[in-house]
């Protein structure tokens, strides 16, 4: 199992309308084996507009790639990618298969499932490069990379797969549905325009997309020729390849995509009305930041959630940094100590951070524990239900360390609970912090008051807020700070880092 300094995890509340599903593996940490993904990452990034995009350090699997995920009608966040490693039972495995996150709370927590594929072509390779489709049944098509002999004449090609039980197990075509005589055809990127408008993008060849046209509900894709998004202003003899497709609004796709620069390769965006023409948009949505220890050399490869109007989540794929750590370093409590009544439950959410400022989800790894179960039960996922009146502290064992404890205090009284739970849905990060923090007032219209106080009580910063702001603490002074957070009603105080 992996060694740590110090373990630090990250409690906070959510409610969820779905059902908890419990992890068939844990990601591994750090780069290492022989797959040809040991040196590569996926990170989380957010936005309110889907072309401004903050980092939030949070790293959804290491020795991984190729990453698209969607949203069902439900609310739950489904990514899949190509993991290179998996640890079972505290023991890392080689994998290189398709495999799922799973998030139920809009990407606060996540959970990670094996995906199985039926009808698997004898002979060929597993399935990879996934991309999929929700269709307006529910089902789920998927778009992914088989070479169907492997080492025979036949080349990678694009197969078809359909999910009917939510996106844990899909029937693969009984042949390709795309594929280009003497090339490999790789990574489809697919978006369903509407009837008789199925489009496809694959990769292949260097600088450019392919482009494929189904007039049949992604039974067959046509050879539409080579494809250029937009030529690339760091180098006119290459194009912006294809990474993911969206619904923008009403009438407008964005396309993201990724590229070359003398700084890496980096993450841009185009506009379409109709999905034939697209336009480079102005704003370069993401380049490296080597400097925050995080990634390396390059970003590439994005798929993009839209999970309402203003919010917006982005996967996108790095290099792990060789002094990337593998050992827990801090430790923060972003939820406080919370007042509930009998019956109500709560999701509690577990973060560790490391050393090299990335951020990892331990929600549904290691052991919830509860000091006073007859007072409130927490389940191995966080869901914590109130049983009775009274106090009980909640903790979380991870890797055979403990996370500091919060307060829960069951009540009787509703009013007392309506009152504090305004708050408590409120969210503060990235924790510790270097140039940019995020308070976000979630669940709540209300106006938000807050101060950012230092060590010796001045209020270094105030502000208020009705949904989200970012406070920018590139000029504060390393150490702790208190926020102290006020709705009118009640207030409470969270700390913070500054690195």
């Amino acid at each position: 199992m992996r060694k740590f300094l110090i373990f630090w995890a990250a409690l906070f509340v959510a409610f969820s309308a779905n059902s908890q599903i419990s992890p068939d593996f844990e990601p591994c940490i750090g780069s290492g084996g022989a797959s040809g993904l040991n040196n590569l990452r996926l990170l989380v990034a957010k936005s309110n507009d889907g072309m401004n995009w903050t980092r939030t350090n949070l790293v959804l699997a290491d020795r991984s790639s190729v990453a698209d995920g969607i949203v069902l009608t439900s609310g739950r966040l489904l990514v899949y990618y190509v993991a290179g490693c998996i640890e079972v039972s505290g023991s890392e495995q080689p994998a290189n298969h398709i495999k799922i996150a799973v998030s139920d709370d809009l990407g606060k927590s996540w959970t990670y499932k094996d995906v199985q594929f039926n009808n698997l072509p004898s002979g060929g390779t597993l399935p990879v490069d996934p991309n999929v489709v929700l269709l307006g049944n529910g089902n789920i098509n998927m778009l992914c990379t088989i070479d169907p002999d492997q080492t025979g004449s036949q080349k990678p090609c694009t197969y078809s797969a359909l999910s009917t039980d939510g996106g844990f197990t899909f029937t693969l075509s009984n042949t390709s549905v795309y594929s280009v005589s003497g090339t490999d055809v790789l990574d489809p990127e697919n978006f369903r325009f509407g009837s008789g408008n199925w489009k496809l993008w694959a990769g292949g060849i260097p600088g450019k997309n392919m482009l494929g046209l189904s007039t049949n509900e992604a039974t067959s894709f046509t050879n539409q020729g080579q494809f250029c998004s937009a030529t690339n202003v760091d180098n006119s003899l290459e194009c912006y390849v294809t990474a993911d497709v969206i619904q923008y609004d009403a009438s407008t796709y964005k396309m993201y995509a990724f590229g070359t620069s003398p700084s890496g390769q980096l993450i841009r965006s185009l506009s379409s009305t109709d999905g034939d023409t697209w336009t480079l948009d102005p704003t370069v949505n993401l380049t490296v930041q080597s400097s925050g220890g995080v990634e390396d050399l390059d970003v590439w490869a994005p798929s993009v959630l839209k999970l309402n109007d203003t919010s917006f989540i982005m996967v996108y794929e790095t290099r792990i940094p060789s002094s990337a750590s593998t050992n827990f370093i801090s430790i923060d409590i972003l939820q406080g100590d919370t007042t509930i009544s009998v019956g109500d439950t709560l999701r509690l959410i577990a973060r560790t951070y490391f050393s090299d400022n990335s951020i990892r989800d331990v929600t549904f790894f290691g052991t919830w524990n509860s000091t006073n179960p007859t007072i409130a039960s927490i389940n191995n996922y966080g869901k914590l239900t109130a049983l009775s009146q009274g106090t009980t502290y909640i903790y979380k064992t991870y890797d055979g360390v403990n996370s500091d404890s919060i307060l829960i205090t069951v009540s009787v009284s509703t009013q007392i609970n309506n009152i504090k739970n305004d708050l408590s849905k409120s969210l503060i990060y990235p924790n510790p912090v270097s140039n940019e923090l995020i308070i976000e007032n979630e669940g709540n219209n209300e106006k938000l008051y807050f101060e950012i106080i230092n060590t010796i009580g001045q209020v270094v910063f105030e502000g208020n807020l009705v949904d989200k702001t970012t406070v920018q603490t590139s000029n504060f002074s390393p150490g702790f700070y208190l926020i102290k957070l006020e709705n009118g009603k009640t207030f409470e105080f969270r700390k913070i880092i500054k690195e």
